[in-house]
């Protein structure tokens, strides 16, 4: 599960448990992450409802999220449905989509999470337009969902923050932040060079969550809604190096700092400063 996420509205904690609270603002990834039949989706909604958590769910087409929202318990707040990375909300034809999912799940969803795109920060003027206009049609439906647009793909934070005022207006597009780890890729945890290099590796690290926290306090001071997508990473890992556990470590070939493992970009501590 992927904790994501300060929310769609506020709610009232008086006479309540603290914990128990926090974890009704706090959704969790709902999906089949083994082909085959639904038992795996049936058996996600049986724990999801004993939890009491609220679900975040993945679909590329309307008819897939049809499929999988029958399986999804009831909970105060509505699931977020995280869109195909393929959507670029700059072409016509992608906004369309992202409209029908508006239209037909209005009431049933709480918000769509869309990508950003490396072009974005050259064609700035022409993303607010194409924003602006989407916001338009989605106000035509009050129980319509938010549509986020996600931080992935590396842009400057400034240009982010920059693109979030301007559109402080527009009432049904918001933000979403994640971050997506560290460029190290000439490094391994078994790269002969690593023992001599962790303390530099680890202080570029440790770098990470302030960045966050400063996109996050940018983000609030406009008193727009703001969906966390976060999850856990390292740079040394191969591949998709950020889809980790905020509980896991990783492990080395030699000891640091009396243990054989490294501290990841946040951690269970870090990620109680951002929440």
């Amino acid at each position: 599960m992927e904790p994501a996420r300060r929310g769609l509205g506020e709610a009232s904690t008086e006479g309540t448990n603290p914990e128990q609270d926090m974890l009704r603002h706090v959704h969790a990834l709902f999906q089949q992450r083994v082909d085959g039949d639904d038992a795996l989706l049936r058996l996600a909604g049986l724990r999801f409802a004993q939890m009491g958590t609220a679900a975040e769910v993945y679909a590329h087409t309307p008819d897939q999220l049809e499929h999988v929202l029958q399986f999804v318990p009831s909970h105060a707040r509505l699931p977020v449905v995280h869109l195909s990375r393929g959507l670029n909300v700059l072409q016509k034809r992608d906004r369309a989509v992202v409209r029908e999912f508006a239209d037909r799940f209005a009431g049933r969803v709480a918000g769509l999470v869309v990508h950003d795109k490396r072009e974005m920060a050259a064609q700035t003027d022409r993303l607010l337009a194409a924003l602006r206009e989407l916001n338009a049609r989605l106000c035509e439906r009050p129980d319509g969902p938010l549509v986020f647009l996600e931080y992935a793909a590396g842009l400057d934070r400034g240009w982010f923050v920059e693109v979030a005022e301007r559109l402080q207006a527009a009432e049904r597009v918001s933000f979403g932040d994640s971050h997506p780890g560290l460029n190290l890729k000439k490094l391994s945890p078994v790269d002969d060079r690593l023992p001599d290099l962790v303390a530099d590796v680890q202080d570029a690290v440790r770098r990470a969550l302030p960045h966050v926290l400063e996109v996050t306090r940018s983000l609030a001071r406009l008193g727009k809604h703001v969906h966390f997508h976060l999850h856990d990473g390292h740079p040394l890992i191969p591949g998709l190096r950020d889809h980790f556990s905020f509980l896991t470590r990783l492990p080395i070939p030699f000891s640091y700092q009396g243990r054989r493992s490294l501290d990841m970009m946040y951690g269970p501590g870090g990620l109680a400063s951002i929440v």
